[in-house]
């Protein structure tokens, strides 16, 4: 999937941040779908330690829905709501 192709699919993503282990998987995939390059500065998906460990799971605005994030979540935190109406629920 090329993200810069115009013929991607948006998905429904879910959240549920407290199955974040913090392994950032999520962020290397979506980089190198944007960018070709695992770095999760130039990720669209943002995880957000707290002082607690806990996580937060953030988008960018201009996140495509494409679920790359989801599909490569193990730990079910990012889930693919295939029901859903294309959209990111927190």
């Amino acid at each position: 999937m090329n993200l810069n192709e115009g013929n991607i699919k948006m998905v429904n993503i879910k959240t549920n941040p407290e199955n974040c282990t913090g392994c950032l998987i999520c962020q290397l995939q979506c980089s190198f779908q944007y960018y070709k390059e695992f770095n999760p500065s130039k990720s669209k998906i943002f995880i957000i330690q707290s002082e607690y460990d806990t996580r937060n799971i953030d988008f960018a605005d201009d996140c495509k829905n494409c679920g790359i994030c989801a599909e490569y979540c193990a730990y079910g935190a990012l889930i693919i709501d295939r029901k859903g109406d294309n959209k990111i629920e927190n």
